[in-house]
């Protein structure tokens, strides 16, 4: 069991908003070393796309497209937080692929929540 003093090795924090004219959800598990992020439609929970992004020597960031279509842009969206927050990023987006305005506003959300919220997501 742990202590007071020790951080629990897995937290969940989730949180949703109207972008685009769409209900968009998001999933974040924190977990001891690494993060997860599940980006989608809270009526259509799927997991469709995967991709890992990690900081490599000499601190250059790389990402895998571990499932899902390979000409997505979702893999930039995971190495962007891959380098804001320094640790490996787990990232599946399940919204609109071929909608690139989408995504930078999802960028946008997210990036305001981690502000918002450092803790749930460092």
């Amino acid at each position: 069991m742990a202590s007071d003093s020790q951080e629990a090795a897995l937290s969940m924090h989730s949180f949703s908003d109207e972008l685009s004219s769409m209900p968009v959800s998001f999933q974040v598990l924190k977990l001891k070393n690494s993060l997860f992020v599940w980006i989608g439609n809270s009526d259509n929970k799927c997991l469709s796309d995967l991709n890992l992004a990690m900081v490599v020597p000499p601190e250059e960031i790389t990402s895998v497209r571990l499932m899902g279509n390979l000409l997505t842009p979702s893999s930039v969206l995971t190495k962007r937080l891959c380098k804001k927050l320094g640790k490996p990023v787990y990232l599946s987006y399940n919204l609109p692929q071929n909608d690139n305005m989408l995504l930078e506003i999802v960028n946008k959300r997210l990036n305001k929540e981690i502000e918002n919220n450092l803790d749930k997501f460092k």
